[in-house]
């Protein structure tokens, strides 16, 4: 389910982003998103569960991370590359990195297969990052989009190996909101030089209604995906998780 409601997000994004700056967008999805989450937990969080203060600045602190970090490089990424560079650079490379991260600290042991597939990963990411430079409309703008679609990557594994220690003392609906929260307001600190009626190079006459949907689609594709990814979180190892959203691609 997390990875039917959150696949689309590459493509519809990309559309979003020809009519409003990528801050702007990136805000208007996550706030949107926050906003239906506080109205998740009014209406069916837990009335006697307290989160202690630790663990909500926890919280929080991985929404910068996953929410801000990663969506401010996603959506400018957006505005410079194809999203089908998106689709396939944070895919592969979220886990590849997951998995080296934990091989390398030691805490996971490596065998042959693993090692191999992060070897394949990483050489057919990198192939794709150079070839992008050449035909199909590859350039130095693609070439900075894919950078910073790059930079998405390293920022969503740093969230995913972050959950267990997050949803240790939280729990799922109240750890998503803390974190799609906290991301949001700073993404919203960000859009605020951008937020203006119009943009030099924008069409003035462009549709609006890409625009209006962005709240819709951060309410329901993020806020149920992410916060099914954080349930699932407790039921499979992180390795699997990075793996399965993968997927998406």
């Amino acid at each position: 389910m997390t990875m039917v409601l959150c696949g689309s997000a590459f493509s519809s994004s990309k559309s979003v982003v020809e009519h409003v700056p990528h801050s702007v967008a990136a805000f208007l999805r996550f706030g949107g998103g926050a906003l239906a989450l506080l109205l998740a937990v009014a209406m069916f969080g837990s009335r006697t569960a307290r989160v202690p203060a630790r663990d909500g600045w926890l919280a929080a602190a991985a929404g910068v991370l996953g929410v801000f970090a990663y969506n401010g490089f996603f959506f400018w990424g957006l505005s410079l590359a194809p999203s089908m560079d998106a689709g396939i650079l944070i895919p592969v490379l979220s886990p590849v990195l997951t998995s080296a991260f934990l091989l390398v600290t030691g805490r996971e042991k490596a065998n042959w297969a693993r090692v191999t597939g992060l070897a394949l990963g990483l050489t057919g990411a990198a192939i794709f990052f150079i070839g992008a430079g050449g035909g199909g409309g590859g350039g130095p703008s693609r070439l900075l989009g894919d950078a910073l679609f790059t930079l998405s990557a390293v920022c969503w594994a740093a969230y995913t190996l972050a959950g267990p220690r997050v949803l240790a003392g939280v729990e799922p609906l109240t750890a998503t909101t803390y974190a799609t929260c906290a991301g949001a307001l700073l993404l919203g600190v960000l859009a605020v030089p951008d937020a203006t009626p119009c943009r030099p190079g924008v069409d003035e006459a462009a549709p609006p209604r890409p625009a209006r949907s962005i709240p819709r689609r951060g309410s329901s594709c993020h806020t149920v995906g992410d916060l099914l990814r954080h349930i699932a979180h407790d039921a499979v190892d992180v390795i699997a998780h990075a793996l399965n959203e993968a997927d998406v691609a």
